[in-house]
């Protein structure tokens, strides 16, 4: 097992709910069958101490990722497709005062799955904000692709709008300093 990257500098507070999110890199060719890591979301008692968590773990299995969370029993979401996945976490009081927690996996603006929200066995009252958001027991001699931000061109090929912008700047840029340089050569010549 490895321990991988964590960030603690979430502020956000349980009493006005929590949204949280990781991009994860999935790349079919890194990984064994049966590799696995787990990403996990903490929540601080009031104490500044370890409350709960809700781990989220992803397997190879087979051409495919399976992702199942702890806390979720009936969750299983099957990623066919390598790309960069967004892993999404949200923290709210039920209520019945007890901490529920959902967790959707996305492919950009696309839903995949997601637990809907799941009341945990902790009191509401007892949280107060993010421990820690961690990847942890990485089997995998690959290890895991974090990214802070969601990569502007996915690996599905979806064209960028501004990127494709750019490149046509460019080229029309690129036309015009040759035309004018052709100018400039034939007037240099006519004299």
């Amino acid at each position: 097992m490895k321990y991988g990257p964590y960030n603690k500098s979430s502020k956000a507070k349980l009493s006005d709910g929590i949204t949280e999110e990781v991009y994860v890199g999935l790349n079919k060719e890194n990984y064994n069958n049966s590799d696995l890591f787990e990403l996990s979301i903490a929540l601080n008692n009031n104490s500044n101490e370890y409350l709960t968590e809700a781990v989220v773990m992803t397997q190879k299995s087979g051409d495919n990722f399976v992702l199942t969370a702890t806390w979720a029993k009936d969750f299983k979401a099957i990623i066919t497709e390598d790309g960069v996945y967004t892993y999404k976490w949200e923290y709210k009081s039920s209520s019945e005062g007890k901490i529920q927690v959902k967790f959707t996996v996305l492919n950009y603006d696309e839903e995949i799955k997601t637990t809907g929200f799941i009341e945990l066995d902790k009191e509401a009252k007892d949280a107060t904000t993010v421990r820690y958001l961690w990847a942890c027991n990485i089997k995998a001699s690959y290890g895991i692709d974090i990214y802070t931000q969601l990569p502007n061109i996915d690996t599905q090929g979806i064209e960028n709008p501004d990127t494709s912008d750019n490149i046509l700047f460019y080229v029309i840029i690129s036309l015009l300093s040759l035309l004018g340089l052709i100018f400039i050569i034939n007037k240099i010549k006519s004299i």
